[in-house]
């Protein structure tokens, strides 16, 4: 229905695009790609003091190397797969320290997970940052062990803050990450596998063999990543690049497309039943990845009315410090298992 009326479908990365037009049909004209970039202004290093920042995190001791995963805390960021890289770093060299900066529904775990395998001496774990410019400062790495993306904005800011990035070959990811200023690893999961928390002992080994080469040549790395972020992907060119499509297509707009814009303005009550039925046609779709969701993470699923208010405590209840705090306890932990068998 939509393409009817779109002259262009702007994308950020050229993956994005290929999956389009390959998949959905788009035609290749109709789709671009800028990219989102980042503001150099910013996240800039030479804004920023590391010594008071390493004594603000509590830091100012630390002599080892800082490996930085900056994320929400959730399936999509693969935190299991992250600690399994620390568990074979750690078994080789002790000159590196993980900063875990971020929070979600996995964090409990990974906390448990760090202690059980004796890691915490190789882990500290830095809560939600809002400042995470101050975070690469310090940082020497920056990981990503995503199983999809877009194209990360963490990535854009760790590069334009002079910092290296290995990161998981997932959508645009190696478009940015090329070999002078970090490193992509195969992903060796399909998206479909989001909830399996087992890893391949290959694509672990590779992130390892990554901060090795990385780490061996860091000043090398260093040097050249704010020039990559300067060269194309600032906020600056992205406005440049977008006003010149707005430009073009304003000079040179696709007739049959406005035409139809203007039947569909001129019926508008038609235009409305259409996309409400387009809904309602997405609404099974949607509902089954919220069900599924649920079934993971909570370990059953709640419909209906009571589903909706469910929702509405989880966020406010997210949002309050203090339970985020809770949750971490191991009280939390037995209210849970004993409220997952009272549900089934």
């Amino acid at each position: 229905m939509f393409e009817s009326v779109i002259d262009k479908t702007l994308v950020c990365n050229k993956k994005t695009k290929k999956v389009l037009i390959n998949h959905f049909g788009k035609k290749s004209e109709e789709v671009q790609t800028v990219y989102i970039g980042v503001d150099e202004s910013k996240y800039d290093p030479e804004k920023y003091n590391k010594k008071e920042l390493l004594e603000k995190y509590n830091l100012k001791e630390n002599k080892r190397k800082i490996i930085s995963y900056i994320c929400r805390i959730t399936e999509q960021k693969r935190p299991y797969l992250l600690l399994e890289i620390i568990k074979k770093v750690t078994e080789k060299r002790n000159d590196c320290l993980f900063l875990i900066v971020g929070d979600g529904n996995l964090l409990t775990g990974i906390q448990d997970e760090v202690k059980k395998h004796n890691l915490t001496e190789y882990v500290r774990f830095l809560g939600n940052i809002p400042e995470t410019e101050e975070i690469y400062k310090i940082s020497d790495i920056t990981i990503n062990c995503s199983i999809k993306e877009g194209l990360a904005l963490t990535s854009y800011e760790s590069l334009a803050m002079g910092v290296p990035v290995i990161s998981s070959d997932v959508g645009g990811q190696a478009e940015l990450i090329n070999n002078e200023v970090g490193k992509v690893v195969p992903c060796l999961q399909d998206e479909t596998e989001i909830y399996d928390f087992k890893y391949k002992d290959e694509e672990i080994l590779n992130y390892v063999n990554a901060i090795d080469q990385i780490l061996e040549n860091l000043d090398t790395y260093k040097n050249k990543c704010r020039n990559r972020i300067l060269q194309q992907f600032t906020l600056g060119k992205m406005v440049v690049n977008m006003s010149n499509i707005f430009k073009e297509h304003s000079k040179n707009p696709n007739i049959n497309k406005v035409e139809n814009g203007i039947g569909l303005s001129k019926n508008i009550n038609i235009t409305k039943e259409l996309i409400v039925s387009y809904l309602v046609n997405e609404e099974a779709k949607y509902k089954y990845l919220c069900e599924e969701y649920e079934r993971k993470v909570y370990g059953s699923i709640c419909s209906g009315e009571y589903s909706g208010r469910l929702a509405v405590l989880k966020e406010r209840l997210w949002k309050n410090p203090f339970w985020r705090l809770f949750i971490k306890t191991p009280i939390w932990k037995v209210l849970r298992k004993i409220a997952r068998k009272i549900l089934k």
